[in-house]
Parts: structure tokens; C-alpha cells; sequence
């Protein structure tokens, strides 16, 4: 579902127009676009596929290769889990139980409100200070559930505000 007034392709076509319509800018095209938006639109591939003279399915095909880029809306927040050895060991497993349970959403969701995307990770490179959780920019490190509730329920209550 597209959000109200960000069906406009005029900054897609600004983007293009930028980088050029060669074949070999589509990665970088893309790029800009998640970068303006957050994710891919699907306006924006149509917009894309046009201007390339491409298929949709080929943006498809390069987008859905790397895992950076997204096609849903993430929300205004966004948990990152670190599932990578050192968190792994120390307990992340527990940590994306609980995160999964209190906000009732896989890996990959975002809450039905839009205010928290969920994402499970290889690894943060906070090996130290596993296990660790990132929510939005901010790294938390030795997370205990206790912590992680504190942080959850902060989250929540904080939704109106739009800031943590």
C-alpha cells in the first residue's frame, strides 16, 4: 500500500535523471531511491522499468539479490537483532523471542501501526557487547530481556513522539 502523496515520481525521474538512463546505473538508481524513500515503491520501479526501458521483473531480479533493499515500508522505528555467533551464544535467540512476542511480529514485519520494523541480523560487528540490539541508531550492548522490555515498552509509549 502506498502512503498518501508518495505516488509522485517526480523525484524517481530526478533520481534518473541524475545518474543516467544506462543499464549499469540501476543498483545506484535504486540505492537513491530507498534512500529517498525508505524502501522501493513499486511506483518508482514502474518508473524505473520505463525510463531504462526494462522489465520489472529485471529490477526484481537485481533488488531481490541483495538483501539491503526493501520493498515494504519499514516503520518509524526499527529493532535490528544481532543473531551472529558472539550474540547467538550469549542469549539473541531469547532476545528476538521476546521481541517477536511483545510486539507481534516476525523478522522482516513492521508492527499493523507502522511504528516498528523488526529485522534479525547476521552480525552487528559488536561482538564484545553481545548480544546487542540496535534500535533505530543506537547500539545496546550485554541486553538482558529485563533491558530489552524496558527498551520495548519505552518504544511503545514513545510512538506519538516519533522520538526515542
Amino acid at each position: 500500500m502506498e502512503i498518501p502523496g508518495e505516488t509522485d515520481d517526480g523525484k524517481v525521474l530526478s533520481i534518473i535523471e541524475a545518474h543516467g538512463t544506462d543499464l549499469k546505473n540501476l543498483i545506484p538508481i535504486l540505492q537513491a531511491v530507498q534512500e529517498e524513500y525508505g524502501y522501493l515503491p513499486s511506483f518508482a520501479i514502474s518508473t524505473i522499468a520505463g525510463r531504462l526501458q526494462i522489465s520489472e521483473d529485471v529490477i526484481f531480479g537485481v533488488a531481490t539479490f541483495y538483501t539491503h533493499f526493501k520493498f515494504t515500508k519499514p516503520g518509524k522505528h526499527t529493532i535490528k537483532a544481532c543473531l551472529g555467533t558472539a550474540c547467538y551464544v550469549k542469549g539473541a535467540e531469547n532476545l528476538l523471542e521476546l521481541i517477536k512476542d511483545k510486539l507481534g511480529i516476525e523478522p522482516g514485519q513492521t508492527t499493523q501501526n507502522g511504528e516498528i520494523t523488526l529485522e534479525r541480523v547476521a552480525c552487528l560487528g559488536c561482538c564484545a557487547l553481545a548480544p546487542t540490539i540496535v534500535i533505530d541508531e543506537e547500539v545496546y550492548g550485554k541486553v538482558t530481556t529485563n533491558m530489552l522490555s524496558t527498551l520495548l515498552d519505552e518504544i511503545v509509549a514513545d510512538k506519538d513522539r516519533g522520538d526515542l
